[in-house]
């Protein structure tokens, strides 16, 4: 029996390609940006829609610019590195920092509670480890 959830990787990136418009458009709503599918594809096609906002709008762009960049850079490592590069795009012009790790302390809003987790070289090296034995773990399951 074969495995119906099993894609090849030229499968994957058929999925991907066939479906970023609603892709993004998921994505965005998890944003909390209230657009439509139709406003997604609008922007996407490259057509301002007037009952976004500006900062909206750009969001949708910068989920675009990320779907762009990991499918252009498909056969990367994944690694710390890469995820940062990832977040530069997603989060261009919506944080104080884009494509770096926070260094400072953090909050969770809506509670009081500040986590003490500093970043360390040792703590990217553990990440970039961990990474690297789960993608290793899928290789030989393939």
């Amino acid at each position: 029996m074969n495995d119906k959830y099993h894609l090849t990787e030229e499968q994957n990136l058929s999925f991907i390609k066939n479906n970023l418009i609603l892709i993004i458009y998921n994505s965005a709503r998890l944003e909390g940006i209230n657009t439509t599918y139709p406003d997604t594809k609008t922007i996407l096609d490259g057509v301002n829609v007037p009952s976004l906002k500006l900062d909206e709008i750009n969001c949708i762009l910068n989920l675009r610019d990320a779907w762009n960049y990991v499918l252009t850079n498909i056969d990367s490592k994944i690694n710390l590195e890469f995820i940062c590069k990832v977040n530069s795009y997603v989060s261009r012009n919506e944080s104080l920092e884009w494509g770096v790790l926070r260094n400072g302390k953090v909050g969770i809003n809506g509670v009081d509670y500040i986590p003490d987790i500093p970043i360390k070289e040792e703590v990217v090296n553990n990440i970039n480890k961990i990474l690297e034995k789960k993608i290793l773990q899928k290789k030989q399951s393939i």
